[in-house]
């Protein structure tokens, strides 16, 4: 958290945000791997296990509900601040899904380069914003660094978990209405919370304004792989290989960190 009297320190930040209940089953995998491995350096390597993550999750609201609000506090904090600051452009909200999208990743890449025009250092990295992209979201030896393997389970919820995350998420959208990008990803999150209480028990008594939101289709699916396949094949000459990265990052290539749940990045100010 960058206090608000350093604000002038800095010319911008960044807000990564990934669906809430996505991004606690996450953490979860982090503790299960931080446990599991005791810190020997095995990072997006694991999925916890169904056994792990229904006794990490609980039965009860509790810990789910903590977990929630520490994303809606960083959210609020963040896009709050920003509302209140005289900087204009000062954070750059980026969808996770989004990014790392087949489609909309190079959209989201661009976004980001924009708002780091000018920033020192930068220009040379983000010349073929979306090779650079492809490079680090989705080249098949870089996939495998950033990427965990998905769980072999469905990750569930308990109703009640269910219920205090769709009432944070109708909060949420009515509170940023007037900010329409930010709305866009929240109301996303809204139909993941809805589609996921549509899979429970049929028992379990829905909201009144419950309605299923469709998935992607296979064809659009489809239609995503081969843009990706034309990308990859466009970059395949203009980006340095994974087994490279050693030296060419250090000329090449803005170091990057990678976080799963919501990422803040903030960007030094290069103005005098």
């Amino acid at each position: 958290e960058v206090p608000a009297d350093l604000r002038g320190s800095f010319a911008g930040a960044f807000l990564l945000l990934r669906t809430p209940l996505d991004a606690v089953h996450s953490l979860c995998n982090f503790r299960y791997e931080r446990e599991t491995y005791r810190g020997v350096g095995r990072s997006h390597t694991t999925p916890a296990t169904e056994e792990f993550w229904m006794r990490w999750r609980g039965e009860n609201v509790d810990h789910v509900r903590r977990q929630l609000e520490n994303w809606e506090m960083l959210l609020e904090h963040w896009v709050d601040q920003d509302r209140k600051s005289q900087k204009t452009g000062f954070l750059t909200v980026v969808g996770y899904e989004r990014l790392v999208d087949d489609k909309m990743g190079p959209e989201e890449a661009q976004k980001i380069a924009r708002a780091l025009h000018g920033k020192a250092g930068l220009e040379r990295a983000l010349k073929r914003v979306p090779c650079v992209w492809y490079d680090v979201v989705k080249s098949d030896n870089t996939f495998r660094q950033v990427h965990r393997p998905p769980s072999k389970y469905v990750v569930r919820y308990t109703a009640a978990q269910l219920n205090v995350a769709l009432n944070m998420m109708r909060k949420l959208e009515k509170k940023y209405a007037d900010m329409p990008y930010l709305r866009s990803l929240l109301q996303k999150y809204l139909d993941n919370v809805r589609d996921r209480l549509g899979n429970l028990d049929n028992s379990t008594v829905l909201p009144s304004d419950f309605n299923n939101s469709t998935n992607s289709t296979d064809s659009t699916t489809a239609k995503n792989q081969i843009i990706l396949e034309e990308l990859k094949r466009s970059c395949t000459d203009d980006v340095p290989q994974a087994t490279e990265r050693g030296e060419a990052n250090s000329q090449n290539h803005t170091p990057l960190n990678y976080v799963d749940d919501v990422f803040l990045s903030v960007v030094p100010n290069t103005e005098p």
